[in-house]
C-alpha cells in the first residue's frame, strides 16, 4: 500500500514537472523571438538585450534542471513501478503457497484421524489378544502348581508363597555350594517331570518361561570361597538349576535364572532360623519379557 501511494505521488509530481518545462520552453521561445525581433529593427538597446540573455541563461539552466528531475522522477517511477509488479508477484506466490500448504494440512488432518482411528482399533485387538494370553497363562500356571502340590505336598522343606514354590537352599546345594546335591537332584528331578508334562500342553504362542531365582542369607562370603560375594553364588546356583532342568529335557527358551544375593530376604530376622528362610530357591511360571 505504501509503495502504490508513493507511485501516485511521484505521478502527480511528473505531471507538475512537465507543465513548469513546458512553460520554461514557452518563455525561451518568446525571449529569442524577441531578440531577434530587436536585432532586425536594430533598434535594439543593449542593456536590454544583455537583460534579455540573463534571463534566457537563467530560464535555460531552469529548463536542464527540471528536466535532470524530470529523468530522475522517470527513473524512481519506473523503480517503483517495478517493485510494485514484484510485490504482486510475491503476493500472488505466497497465495498459492498458503493454498497448498492449506489442502497438505487438510489431508493430513484426514489421515491423522484415520490413523487415531486405526491406532485405537489395533490397541483393542492387542489388549483383547494379550488379556487372553494372560488368561491362558494363568490356566496352565495353575495346572502346573496343582501337579507340584501333589508331588511336593508332604515335603515340609517346601513351601508355596503366592505364586512361587519355595525350596531351603539345603535342600539342593551343600553349604557354601553351587554344584546341585544328589538329594537336590531327587527333587528337582520331580519338578522336571511335572513340567514336562504341562509343557506339552501349552500352546507355543503362550509365551511362558520358568523363572528360578537363588538368594542367600545377609552372612558374608567365606575367604577361602570360590565366590566373590552372596549375588555370585546366589546367581551360580540359579544357573545350576536351571542347567539340571535343561539336562532333563526342559526347553532352554523356557528356562530363566536370576541372583538377587542377601537383598530380597523373606525374614527380616537375624537369627538362625530367619537366615535359613532366607536361603532359598525360588520357581516362579511366569510370562516371558517379549519385544
Amino acid at each position: 500500500m505504501k509503495s502504490q501511494n508513493a507511485f501516485k505521488k511521484q505521478q502527480i509530481e511528473l505531471k507538475k514537472n512537465l507543465e513548469l518545462i513546458e512553460e520554461n520552453t514557452a518563455l525561451i521561445s518568446t525571449l529569442k523571438s524577441e531578440i531577434s525581433d530587436l536585432s532586425e529593427q536594430n533598434n535594439f538597446n543593449e542593456a536590454n538585450l544583455a537583460e534579455k540573455e540573463k534571463l534566457l541563461l537563467i530560464a535555460e539552466k531552469a529548463l536542464l534542471k527540471k528536466a535532470e528531475e524530470l529523468a530522475a522522477a522517470n527513473n524512481s517511477s519506473n523503480e517503483a513501478k517495478a517493485e510494485i509488479d514484484k510485490l504482486l508477484i510475491n503476493t500472488n506466490t505466497l497465495r498459492q503457497e498458503i493454498q497448498k500448504l492449506n489442502s497438505l494440512l487438510a489431508e493430513k488432518e484426514r489421515e491423522s484421524i484415520n490413523d487415531k482411528i486405526a491406532i485405537a482399533d489395533l490397541g483393542k485387538k492387542l489388549n483383547s489378544a494379550l488379556a487372553s494370553r494372560v488368561q491362558d497363562l494363568q490356566k496352565f500356571r495353575s495346572e502346573f502348581f496343582g501337579q507340584l502340590r501333589e508331588i511336593l505336598e508332604n515335603r515340609s522343606e517346601v513351601r508355596v508363597v503366592g505364586d512361587r514354590f519355595i525350596f531351603q537352599s539345603e535342600v539342593i546345594f551343600a553349604t557354601g555350594q553351587a554344584n546341585v546335591s544328589a538329594a537336590g537332584k531327587e527333587q528337582l528331578a520331580d519338578i522336571a517331570s511335572a513340567l514336562r508334562e504341562i509343557e506339552k500342553s501349552i500352546p507355543e504362542n503362550i509365551p511362558w518361561v520358568l523363572q528360578i531365582e537363588g538368594h542367600t542369607d545377609s552372612d558374608p562370603i567365606a575367604n577361602s570361597s570360590i565366590f566373590r560375594d552372596n549375588w555370585d553364588l546366589s546367581t551360580e546356583r540359579a544357573l545350576s538349576v536351571v542347567r539340571f532342568l535343561r539336562s532333563e529335557g526342559i526347553s532352554a527358551n523356557r528356562l530363566a535364572a536370576a541372583g538377587y544375593g542377601e537383598f530380597q530376604p523373606i525374614d527380616s530376622g537375624n537369627s538362625a532360623a530367619s537366615k535359613q528362610r532366607n536361603r532359598r530357591i525360588e520357581l516362579k511360571l511366569t510370562q516371558r519379557v517379549t519385544p
